[in-house]
């Protein structure tokens, strides 16, 4: 499976010699990638609270006021902002007086704002995500994976999913001699029946004839091979997720640390499978 540094550099790629007829889609598509994944989507907020661009943003023409290169990293931000927003690159430029250096045309303004700002902005991102990836701990990938399942963006989505793991949160805040630990298998079990029924509620996926609506395992595995071009990796995910949630669901021995263990897998299952809910479907069956 592709890291989000590897998947972010091909991303990247596609914006290379970005021309005037794909100034809007590639971009906008580009930002909705980068805020569906936790890390890229933690610099971006990071950039939108540390810098208000509308204080370096001329109104009277004049070209972006920039003194550090957080500033102009966090006006490329506001390019892809405008795109997701319906504007044109070309168009966001002429706004904040970014003028192309070879000419007025659009494409002259379309490559000052990649190469001034928005390329800036991708080797930021680079840069982080390159460092992060010898330095980030498992906690704090698990918390990167559980703040996307605590947001709005999901809840919202998937409330009954969301109520489910909250409750199983909620309880594993326990002391080790309050729980009946063995019951938290049982709600990972049951949240993931309710995340894939509410998959199929929203039309995100239709059970192959042979599965059952309530078949959570079946189901993922499906969504698995659809939109992911590394299917076979995230099938084994998925089978050992639900191998060993279920294998603790009527062990009454089951401890405090095993029922961590089955929030934290179950959550990352979700997290993954929402993640590719919003990817193309990549292999028709």
């Amino acid at each position: 499976m592709k890291t989000v540094f590897e998947e972010f550099r091909k991303r990247r790629s596609g914006l290379s010699n970005l021309r005037l007829a794909d100034d809007l889609g590639r971009p906008a598509n580009l930002l909705a990638w980068l805020e569906s994944q936790p890390e890229t989507k933690f610099i971006l907020d990071d950039l939108r609270k540390t810098v208000d661009v509308a204080k370096i943003v001329s109104p009277h023409g004049f070209p972006p006021r920039t003194s550090t290169d957080t500033d102009v990293c966090a006006i490329g931000l506001h390019f892809l902002d405008e795109a997701k927003n319906g504007s044109h690159l070309f168009q966001t430029a002429i706004q904040i007086g970014v003028r192309g250096r070879y000419g007025n045309s659009g494409q002259a303004a379309i490559d000052e704002a990649m190469e001034a700002y928005i390329s800036p902005l991708f080797d930021h991102i680079e840069s982080i995500l390159e460092s992060a990836g010898s330095r980030i701990t498992v906690d704090d990938a698990a918390k990167l994976r559980f703040d996307v399942l605590e947001g709005a963006g999901f809840q919202s989505a998937f409330p009954k999913t969301a109520l489910h793991l909250k409750r199983v949160s909620d309880y594993c805040g326990q002391p080790e001699e309050s729980g009946s630990w063995f019951h938290v298998a049982t709600s990972c079990r049951e949240a993931l029946v309710a995340f894939v029924t509410e998959l199929q509620d929203q039309g995100l996926i239709t059970p192959a004839p042979e599965l059952k609506q309530a078949d959570a395992k079946g189901i993922l595995k499906q969504l698995a091979k659809e939109r992911s071009d590394t299917s076979d990796r995230l099938i084994d995910l998925i089978q050992a997720v639900w191998a060993y949630v279920q294998s603790n669901v009527h062990r009454q021995s089951a401890t405090k640390q095993d029922a961590l263990r089955n929030l934290l897998w179950t959550g990352l299952l979700i997290s993954e499978s929402w993640t590719l809910v919003k990817s193309p479907v990549v292999n028709q069956t």
